[in-house]
């Protein structure tokens, strides 16, 4: 028993020395934060959208409560509680369907920071359309504010993939970053996220597979936001929402790991102990 304890503390030793990443960093975004996972000191802002009474509640430490602005509460969320839903914004209606939490300096991270959320894209093209590019996430709003960071999920192509796109605002200037082409299901809950090392490196990630990881050299942290956090959807026109439910929106300090499980070693040719019986 020993020596399996041994070799899982050494796994997970290896599964969290990745650079910019902490003990303790990985994630269970399959399952309900509780604990720490919800409140913990790297959180930032949690909202869960559980209740239509407390829609706006704030479940990390900071109590930075939201207000709906378009969007509506919904039953039958990502984990049987409640949800937010959205729409379609321009070109078919510019309209807003976001939820909008007042600026402040806990949600301008001095350095690597991560976004997550569930999302349950509406079924049919004429409720998605595919010239719609939802935002998911936006302090910044217009191209030549370099503050904050505008989360999106780009047009449809003719192949039917759309790619995830993040612009940071670095004070002088702004950067972008883009995945692989993804491609979300129809009426199934998927789980997107995104991390910034605060030093030029992006990964985004798609139910917990690595779906594009980029850096752009000379970008550092993210320059402080001075417009309100509008979540699922921008934060002034041309409104572009979501068309779909949204769910379980966690924005973190550092750079969380959602992939399950990565073993990294330097060793040339590495060691195991095996774990079988009689072995």
């Amino acid at each position: 028993m020993k020596g399996i304890g041994i070799f899982l503390s050494l796994l997970m030793w290896l599964v969290t020395s990745v650079s910019g990443q902490e003990p303790g960093s990985a994630s269970r975004w399959w399952e309900p934060y509780e604990g720490k996972e919800a409140a913990g000191p790297f959180v930032l802002g949690f909202w869960r959208f559980d209740e239509e009474s407390a829609v706006g509640k704030d479940s990390s430490s900071h109590g930075l409560e939201g207000n709906l602005r378009g969007a509506t509460w919904s039953a039958g969320g990502r984990f049987g509680e409640g949800c937010l839903r959205g729409g379609p914004g321009y070109p078919v209606i510019d309209d807003p369907h976001g939820f909008v939490v007042k600026r402040s300096p806990i949600l301008s991270p001095g350095g690597a920071f991560s976004l997550e959320m569930w999302l349950h894209p509406d079924s049919s093209e004429e409720r998605f359309p595919p010239e719609v590019s939802p935002v998911l996430a936006d302090c910044k709003y217009v191209p030549d504010n370099h503050t904050g960071f505008i989360w999106t999920l780009t047009r449809q192509s003719k192949s039917g993939a759309r790619h995830l796109q993040l612009e940071i605002g670095l004070g002088a200037r702004s950067e972008r970053w883009f995945s692989d082409p993804l491609e979300l299901t129809p009426e199934k809950w998927h789980h997107l996220a995104f991390t910034y090392d605060g030093t030029g490196t992006v990964a985004f990630y798609l139910d917990g597979e690595e779906i594009g990881r980029s850096t752009r050299t000379g970008a550092g942290s993210m320059a402080a936001a001075i417009r309100d956090l509008s979540l699922g959807d921008r934060i002034g026109s041309l409104y572009h929402g979501f068309p779909g439910q949204i769910d379980e929106i966690r924005f973190s300090e550092g750079v969380r790991e959602f992939r399950p499980v990565r073993v990294s070693t330097e060793a040339e040719r590495p060691a195991f102990l095996r774990l079988s019986e009689g072995a």
